[in-house]
Protein backbone atom coordinates (compact mmCIF):
# COMPACT_ATOMS: atom_id res chain seq x y z
CA UNK A 1 0.00 0.00 0.00
CA UNK A 2 1.23 3.71 -0.80
CA UNK A 3 0.75 5.59 2.56
CA UNK A 4 -0.38 9.47 3.19
CA UNK A 5 3.32 10.50 3.85
CA UNK A 6 4.21 8.75 0.47
CA UNK A 7 1.71 10.45 -1.61
CA UNK A 8 2.54 13.99 0.07
CA UNK A 9 6.19 13.16 -0.78
CA UNK A 10 5.59 12.03 -4.51
CA UNK A 11 3.74 15.14 -5.32
CA UNK A 12 6.34 17.62 -3.64
CA UNK A 13 8.85 15.57 -5.83
CA UNK A 14 6.66 15.82 -8.94
CA UNK A 15 6.26 19.26 -8.41
CA UNK A 16 9.80 19.57 -8.55
CA UNK A 17 10.28 18.06 -11.66
CA UNK A 18 7.39 19.85 -13.15
CA UNK A 19 9.22 22.99 -12.00
CA UNK A 20 12.46 21.84 -13.81
CA UNK A 21 10.60 20.72 -16.57
CA UNK A 22 9.47 24.02 -17.78
CA UNK A 23 12.50 25.86 -16.67
CA UNK A 24 10.54 27.64 -13.49
CA UNK A 25 7.72 28.77 -15.73
CA UNK A 26 4.65 26.56 -15.70
CA UNK A 27 3.07 28.51 -18.75
CA UNK A 28 5.51 26.53 -21.03
CA UNK A 29 4.14 23.49 -20.75
CA UNK A 30 0.97 25.05 -22.10
CA UNK A 31 2.67 26.55 -24.75
CA UNK A 32 5.26 23.91 -26.01
CA UNK A 33 4.42 21.57 -29.13
CA UNK A 34 4.71 18.31 -28.12
CA UNK A 35 6.76 16.35 -30.32
CA UNK A 36 7.03 12.44 -31.58
CA UNK A 37 10.30 12.42 -29.56
CA UNK A 38 7.62 13.34 -26.69
CA UNK A 39 5.70 11.03 -27.03
CA UNK A 40 8.73 8.14 -27.87
CA UNK A 41 10.47 9.46 -24.31
CA UNK A 42 6.73 9.03 -22.51
CA UNK A 43 6.10 6.14 -23.93
CA UNK A 44 9.70 4.96 -22.80
CA UNK A 45 8.73 5.96 -19.31
CA UNK A 46 5.71 3.74 -19.42
CA UNK A 47 7.50 0.50 -20.34
CA UNK A 48 10.85 1.37 -17.63
CA UNK A 49 7.75 1.73 -14.79
CA UNK A 50 6.74 -1.54 -16.13
CA UNK A 51 10.56 -3.21 -15.51
CA UNK A 52 10.44 -2.14 -12.43
CA UNK A 53 7.32 -3.69 -11.35
CA UNK A 54 8.69 -6.50 -13.41
CA UNK A 55 11.95 -7.12 -11.53
CA UNK A 56 10.19 -7.01 -8.13
CA UNK A 57 7.76 -9.88 -9.32
CA UNK A 58 10.41 -12.02 -11.39
CA UNK A 59 13.70 -11.61 -9.40
CA UNK A 60 14.15 -14.57 -7.33
CA UNK A 61 16.54 -14.34 -4.95
CA UNK A 62 17.73 -18.30 -7.25
CA UNK A 63 19.69 -15.93 -9.61
CA UNK A 64 22.31 -13.65 -8.65
CA UNK A 65 22.10 -10.22 -9.38
CA UNK A 66 24.89 -9.98 -11.84
CA UNK A 67 23.41 -12.90 -13.99
CA UNK A 68 19.91 -11.47 -14.00
CA UNK A 69 20.98 -7.99 -15.25
CA UNK A 70 23.48 -10.16 -17.84
CA UNK A 71 20.08 -12.28 -19.15
CA UNK A 72 18.14 -9.17 -19.26
CA UNK A 73 20.91 -7.08 -21.27
CA UNK A 74 21.06 -10.03 -23.51
CA UNK A 75 17.50 -9.93 -24.18
CA UNK A 76 18.11 -6.42 -24.44
CA UNK A 77 21.02 -7.33 -27.40
CA UNK A 78 18.62 -9.29 -29.27
CA UNK A 79 15.84 -6.41 -29.23
CA UNK A 80 18.30 -3.88 -30.28
CA UNK A 81 19.36 -6.90 -33.21
CA UNK A 82 15.22 -7.14 -33.82
CA UNK A 83 15.07 -3.40 -34.55
CA UNK A 84 18.39 -3.06 -36.09
CA UNK A 85 16.88 -3.70 -39.72
CA UNK A 86 14.55 -0.53 -39.50
CA UNK A 87 16.83 2.15 -37.84
CA UNK A 88 19.93 0.80 -39.41
CA UNK A 89 24.03 1.21 -37.69
CA UNK A 90 26.27 3.81 -38.42
CA UNK A 91 29.49 1.91 -39.72
CA UNK A 92 32.02 1.45 -37.33
CA UNK A 93 34.88 3.12 -39.41
CA UNK A 94 33.35 6.46 -39.24
CA UNK A 95 33.00 6.39 -35.10
CA UNK A 96 35.80 8.49 -33.85
CA UNK A 97 38.01 7.78 -30.68
CA UNK A 98 35.88 10.36 -28.44
CA UNK A 99 32.38 8.27 -29.40
CA UNK A 100 34.12 4.86 -28.44
CA UNK A 101 35.37 6.33 -24.95
CA UNK A 102 32.21 7.69 -24.37
CA UNK A 103 30.57 4.07 -25.39
CA UNK A 104 32.93 2.38 -23.29
CA UNK A 105 31.54 4.49 -20.39
CA UNK A 106 28.16 4.36 -20.71
CA UNK A 107 28.03 0.73 -21.35
CA UNK A 108 30.15 -0.11 -18.22
CA UNK A 109 29.00 2.21 -15.50
CA UNK A 110 25.97 3.98 -17.42
CA UNK A 111 24.04 0.90 -18.16
CA UNK A 112 26.30 -2.13 -16.46
CA UNK A 113 26.72 -0.93 -13.06
CA UNK A 114 23.71 1.21 -13.23
CA UNK A 115 22.03 -1.53 -13.87
CA UNK A 116 23.46 -4.30 -11.35
CA UNK A 117 22.64 -1.41 -8.81
CA UNK A 118 18.92 -0.65 -9.22
CA UNK A 119 18.26 -4.41 -9.38
CA UNK A 120 19.71 -4.97 -6.26
CA UNK A 121 17.62 -1.67 -4.60
CA UNK A 122 14.21 -2.48 -6.45
CA UNK A 123 14.66 -6.15 -4.93
CA UNK A 124 16.06 -4.78 -1.37
CA UNK A 125 12.93 -2.00 -1.54
CA UNK A 126 10.55 -2.39 -3.74
CA UNK A 127 9.30 -1.36 -7.33
CA UNK A 128 7.39 1.56 -5.57
CA UNK A 129 10.68 3.12 -3.59
CA UNK A 130 13.05 2.97 -6.34
CA UNK A 131 10.40 3.95 -8.97
CA UNK A 132 10.24 7.07 -6.71
CA UNK A 133 14.14 7.74 -6.70
CA UNK A 134 13.36 8.28 -11.08
CA UNK A 135 12.37 11.69 -10.27
CA UNK A 136 16.00 12.51 -9.38
CA UNK A 137 17.40 11.56 -12.76
CA UNK A 138 16.41 15.24 -14.25
CA UNK A 139 17.57 16.65 -11.09
CA UNK A 140 21.30 14.98 -11.50
CA UNK A 141 21.27 15.31 -14.98
CA UNK A 142 20.93 19.26 -14.43
CA UNK A 143 23.84 19.00 -12.20
CA UNK A 144 26.12 17.20 -13.87
CA UNK A 145 25.60 19.24 -17.04
CA UNK A 146 27.97 21.76 -15.23
CA UNK A 147 30.17 19.32 -16.04
CA UNK A 148 29.57 19.89 -20.15
CA UNK A 149 29.56 23.40 -19.63
CA UNK A 150 25.91 24.13 -18.79
CA UNK A 151 24.94 26.99 -16.23
CA UNK A 152 22.72 26.55 -13.64
CA UNK A 153 19.74 28.18 -13.36
CA UNK A 154 17.86 29.43 -9.82
CA UNK A 155 15.19 26.55 -11.26
CA UNK A 156 17.63 23.77 -11.12
CA UNK A 157 18.36 24.80 -7.24
CA UNK A 158 14.59 25.31 -6.53
CA UNK A 159 13.31 21.92 -8.37
CA UNK A 160 15.93 20.08 -6.82
CA UNK A 161 14.97 21.31 -3.67
CA UNK A 162 11.68 20.30 -4.03
CA UNK A 163 12.91 16.08 -5.69
CA UNK A 164 14.89 15.78 -2.72
CA UNK A 165 12.19 17.24 0.28
CA UNK A 166 9.75 15.36 -1.53
CA UNK A 167 11.76 11.68 -1.31
CA UNK A 168 13.12 12.91 2.35
CA UNK A 169 8.78 12.96 2.96
CA UNK A 170 8.28 9.60 0.79
CA UNK A 171 10.64 8.12 3.18
CA UNK A 172 8.46 8.86 6.07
Amino acid sequence: PIYRHQKIGMAIGLLGVFLLITRGRPNLLLETNWSYGDMLIFMANILFASYNIWVKKYYTSSVSNISFTLITNGFCLVGFLLFLPFYGITPIGQLDAIFWLSALGIGILGTGLAYILWNEGIKMTGAANAGFFMNIVPFATAIFSISFGEQIELYHLGSGGLILIGMIYFQG
